[in-house]
């Protein structure tokens, strides 16, 4: 079964005498049932804008409407208004004077998918209807006709919506207050020396230092030998690729696989990570003990 649900969106512009192009658009996304997804609603020349009205039709069998936030662009320049009831979502930005010029993200819409949503069913973001006026509030309807309408879609899918392709799931990056669609990957947003890709792959939190969930070299026994280990926690169910290396010399390094070397069963963590401990080949004690001993873990996204 497809469900189905119509966006209209009605604008404001003044008219400038002029009949150049105007594009706004919605694009497509993807989503898992019980995940969260934002769809930016962009514009690329607001000159002469005053207010800006949007009324969003939405299939609450689908869809949950959770919030909005403001562009930090062109947004940022109006005052929003966000009034949200059966299934329908109608959002004003307004100003006092019209813009000279302006384009980008007027703001992030944000639903949650219902948990129960079939896999594969496809709901169109359909752009229906605009209209144009500026600060007096005069409609002209003859600047309508240069405006082009990009529609998207949402896709329910089974896998992870990832926006901006940073290899961290947007409920994730929604959950800690990054942003979607801005990559995070290599961003320190608490300047703790870890990069908020780590933090998600670690099991750390991106807005406050915590090295406590870094990974530690530790030691495990096995047949009565003490070896050197190194414990990490680790995303459950994740398409993220985990490494472990071992070294006696920091300079050439060899790789250790994780599943048979496991010193013990893998503990839930209760928030999606797993601690784990891998066994090295290097001996701490008997007679072929290694005087010095590494161990690190890297992770990378899948390609």
């Amino acid at each position: 079964m497809k469900h189905f649900f119509a966006f209209t969106l009605l604008y404001g512009f003044a008219y400038l005498g002029t009949t150049e192009a105007r594009t706004f658009s919605i694009p497509a996304k993807s989503a898992t049932p019980g995940s969260e997804v934002s769809f930016p609603i962009s514009f690329d020349n607001a000159a002469g804008c005053a207010s800006i009205q949007i009324v969003v039709n939405y299939d609450l069998q689908i869809l949950d409407f959770k919030r909005f936030e403001v562009g930090t662009g062109l947004g940022s320049q109006f005052e929003p208004t966000v009034i949200a009831e059966n299934g329908v979502l109608t959002l004003i930005w307004s100003r006092a004077t019209s813009l000279t010029l302006g384009n980008g993200t007027l703001g992030l819409i944000t639903f949650k998918v219902n948990p129960g949503a079939e896999l594969g069913a496809e709901t169109p973001l359909t752009i229906a209807n605009h209209e144009t006026c500026d600060e007096t509030g005069v409609v002209d309807l003859s600047l309508t006709e240069t405006v082009t309408a990009v529609s998207g879609a949402l896709m329910v899918s089974p896998t992870e919506l990832d926006s901006d392709n940073d290899g961290i799931p947007d409920a994730w990056e929604i959950a800690n207050s990054l942003h979607v669609n801005l990559s995070n990957e290599n961003i320190d947003t608490d300047s703790d020396g870890r990069v908020d890709f780590l933090e998600y792959a670690l099991g750390g939190n991106p807005q406050l230092s915590d090295s406590g969930r870094s990974p530690n070299m530790t030691t495990s026994t096995s047949g009565g030998t003490s070896f050197l280990s190194l414990t990490f926690d680790r995303r459950q169910q994740s398409t993220l690729l985990y490494r472990v290396w071992e070294s006696n010399n920091l300079r050439n390094w060899n790789e250790v696989a994780i599943t048979p070397n496991l010193a013990n069963t893998p503990l839930a963590n209760g928030d999606g990570t797993e601690r784990v401990t891998v066994r090295s080949s290097m001996r701490m004690t008997g007679p072929n003990a290694q005087p010095t001993g590494f161990m690190k873990v890297d992770v990378s996204k899948p390609q």
